[in-house]
């Protein structure tokens, strides 16, 4: 229940903003008693469209971020030591990208391209080239 409160307050954030307050308050009370799971009628139509507008401004977030980085940008990714850096050397948007010196592939699609990158150490580069999805990058 919980969970689905916490949801419900990202949904009043997001996609219920502009909602009445007395609307919105019935239907948390409904969720406060059934959790969404039990909702039935108004309430859960409001909460499936709010849901379904809010999966839709995420997607398009992350097909925004895909289009961003291209070959030659300097970008950071969270890994295992702390976030690491390095040059984008090659993005695949529709097909797979093999990683020189590993077995290692990535399936690049429109939505979330697999990228190649150099990575980068003290400011320089190496000769270790890593794979990630573009979903996982940030421009520097």
């Amino acid at each position: 229940m919980k969970k689905d409160l916490a949801m419900l307050k990202t949904l009043r954030e997001g996609p219920m903003a502009g909602m009445d307050e007395a609307e919105y308050k019935m239907i948390e009370d409904d969720v406060k008693k059934f959790g969404f799971d039990g909702l039935s009628g108004y309430a859960k139509s409001m909460v499936m469209e709010s849901m379904r507008r809010l999966g839709s401004e995420i997607n398009k977030a992350v097909a925004t971020k895909a289009k961003s980085v291209s070959q030659g940008d300097m970008v950071s990714w969270g890994s295992s030591g702390g976030n690491a850096n390095g040059k984008v050397v090659r993005v695949e948007r529709s097909g797979r990208l093999n990683v020189p010196g590993s077995s290692f592939n990535l399936q690049g699609t429109d939505d979330d391209p697999a990228v190649l990158i150099t990575l980068y150490r003290d400011g320089k580069p190496t000769d270790k080239k890593v794979g990630h999805k573009m979903s996982t990058l940030n421009k520097i």
